[in-house]
């Protein structure tokens, strides 16, 4: 079942909560935050230089999160969703992204891109909506990457702590890593999952394929609702593999 049709509701909406504000996100292009909507934006760039000692955190409402591997100076692109135009203003604080505004009215992250020559040593990245990236950028600690509907992808990311890749709605993909836990989790989407080495494993989507190639597993549990989970070329000591409707296979 390797081609699924995702169903998109005609005006999604969602609601988080997030630091004490209620963000909502109808059919609109624009953030709303705590009953106002940011219909202005722009965009800075920031290069800090703590981001190797004290890690990233970022926390977008809407908007795709890239972390990728540059040479020279480390730094922070960022959107800004605003009420008036340059009334809000980026911040890296204690190894945290932050959206702040010079009159006290909100503001919000959009698009995120960190480029970084160096090690990070944890990485906490997500989304309301949109995309997660971190690709070829070394992580000592733990890495978190999720998003609300969107896809998640980590690739390159050396030898981390622990690994947690989560969506409500989009597809997961893990490559050549090596962690001490795996937990992948997706509502509806599919999940690949190669080169990864862990003593535990944990992947599951409601709707969806689930592919591990060519990874290590002391156990390794992955589950499907609806479609197909296949583990092929993969060392596993305790496999456990199950689908609810479609098929399981260790090959």
């Amino acid at each position: 079942m390797k081609q699924l049709t995702r169903v998109l509701l005609s005006a999604p909406a969602l609601v988080l909560l997030s630091a004490g504000c209620h963000f909502s996100l109808a059919s609109s292009s624009h953030p709303t935050v705590d009953g106002i909507e940011l219909e202005e934006s722009h965009e800075e760039t920031l290069e800090p230089t703590t981001l190797a000692t004290l890690g990233l955190r970022v926390n977008a409402n809407m908007g795709n999160v890239r972390i990728e591997r540059s040479d020279g100076p480390d730094s922070i692109s960022v959107e800004l969703f605003e009420r008036t135009p340059g009334d809000a203003y980026a911040v890296f604080e204690n190894g945290e992204l932050k959206a702040e505004s010079h009159s006290g009215d909100p503001a919000a992250l959009g698009d995120v891109t960190v480029r970084t020559s160096g090690t990070l040593p944890h990485v906490h990245a997500e989304t309301g909506l949109g995309d997660v990236t971190l690709e070829g950028v070394t992580v000592l600690g733990a890495v978190e990457l999720s998003t609300g509907m969107g896809d998640v992808e980590l690739a390159g990311a050396g030898e981390v702590d622990a690994l947690q890749l989560s969506t409500g709605m989009g597809d997961l993909r893990a490559e050549d890593v090596t962690c001490t836990s795996l937990v992948a989790e997706t509502g509806m989407g599919d999940v690949i999952v190669s080169a990864v080495r862990a003593p535990t494993g944990d992947i599951s989507t409601g709707i969806g394929d689930v592919d591990v190639i060519g990874c290590t597993f002391g156990s390794l549990a992955a589950s499907t609702g609806i479609g197909d989970v296949s583990c092929e070329n993969c060392e596993i000591e305790e496999p456990e593999l199950d689908s609810g409707l479609g098929s399981a296979r260790l090959r």
